[in-house]
């Protein structure tokens, strides 16, 4: 079979993708679409990506992705081995970005002002998000904040990730859960900082004893 190729940038980094499947290609290019890749010409490649079926990666028979040349992956469908190249490009656009930084953060709009959450994975920004969308914010994103050199914070509308039962995410748009996408570089007002604990019990607030009564004087 033919190996195809598509070469598409962003954020200034030029990424190749290669597959001998042209399905497998397409369902790969589907997803960095989210990630802000676009349709590039050909060209110098920063990074370089092949996904192959079983039938091309033997002995190990399995979806295998490569970058630059060396197996970094092996799953036993389709499904997952596009999850795990949509894990990879995401670090490697937030690495090799240009002009722009990537934190570890999930960013909203509210009222024209920016909202920023740091927090590593797990650590609960997609449960913060996700509530405030339903709240009303704008979604600008649950994994980076993506600031330029002026500390504006720019959209990197990812669908959020979210938790499902055990350890397999399900993604979901900002609209699927009754939000909206912020369209406009947005100024950071304020970083909040916040952790989920989980299944740890929040104890009732303590109610002020009422006052004792008072009598009047002589009784």
């Amino acid at each position: 079979m033919v190996n195809l190729t598509r070469v598409l940038t962003a954020f200034g980094v030029s990424f190749g993708l290669g597959a001998a499947d042209p399905a497998v290609l397409a369902a790969a290019v589907e997803r960095v679409r989210a990630l802000g890749w676009r349709d590039s010409i050909a060209g110098d490649v920063t990074i370089d990506y092949w996904l192959g079926t079983p039938q091309e990666s033997a002995p190990r028979n399995c979806f295998e992705l490569r970058c630059q040349g060396v197996p970094i992956s092996c799953a036993d469908n389709l499904e997952d081995l596009l999850e795990a190249f949509s894990n990879q490009a995401k670090l490697q656009t937030a690495c090799q970005a240009k002009g722009v930084l990537f934190v570890d953060a999930g960013v909203i709009g509210w009222h024209g002002r920016g909202l920023v959450m740091p927090g590593r994975s797990g650590a609960g920004k997609t449960t913060l998000v996700s509530a405030l969308l339903g709240a009303g914010a704008d979604y600008y994103s649950d994994e980076f904040a993506v600031l330029d050199a002026d500390a504006l914070a720019h959209a990197y509308s990812v669908p959020l990730s979210i938790r499902g039962r055990g350890t397999r995410r399900e993604r979901r748009s900002a609209e699927e859960i009754g939000g909206r996408v912020g369209t406009t570089p947005i100024s950071v007002d304020l970083i909040v900082i916040a952790e989920y604990i989980v299944k740890k019990p929040h104890p009732p607030p303590r109610m002020p004893k009422p006052p004792m009564p008072s009598h009047p004087k002589g009784r």
